[in-house]
């Protein structure tokens, strides 16, 4: 675990890290590695907290860039989420309606839709 405090924006950023974590409780498990960030504020208030995996080799110097590489992932996934569901293609509404084969033709046109009005 490694602490440190940005003057400037007082926060504590801590770093936490596991190596060959066993993905079940198997012994033919895979195993990763495991590494969570958390972001105090002045107050000790946490700001941010996320757990992420990797196959990679975690050290403190490879650290601080993996954690970055995974907060950009998310960024990414939830910001395309979040236009799937908000910006018209109610995207969310459309899984488990109707039969199988109608939720996953709706999912297709949705997709598609959202492939073009990103192309144009």
């Amino acid at each position: 675990m490694r602490s440190s405090a940005n003057v400037a924006k007082r926060t504590t950023t801590i770093h936490r890290w596991l190596d060959a974590v066993p993905m079940r409780a198997t012994g033919d498990a895979i195993t990763m590695n495991w590494f969570s960030i958390e972001i105090l504020n002045a107050a000790g208030k946490r700001t941010y907290d996320s757990n992420f995996i990797a196959d990679l080799a975690i050290t403190l110097g490879t650290f601080a860039e993996l954690a970055a590489c995974g907060r950009a992932r998310w960024k990414i996934e939830n910001e395309t989420f979040n236009g799937l569901k908000t910006n018209g293609y109610n995207l969310d509404h459309n899984f488990g309606r109707g039969k199988e084969a109608l939720a996953s033709v709706l999912v297709t046109r949705n997709l598609l839709a959202f492939t073009f009005h990103n192309a144009a």
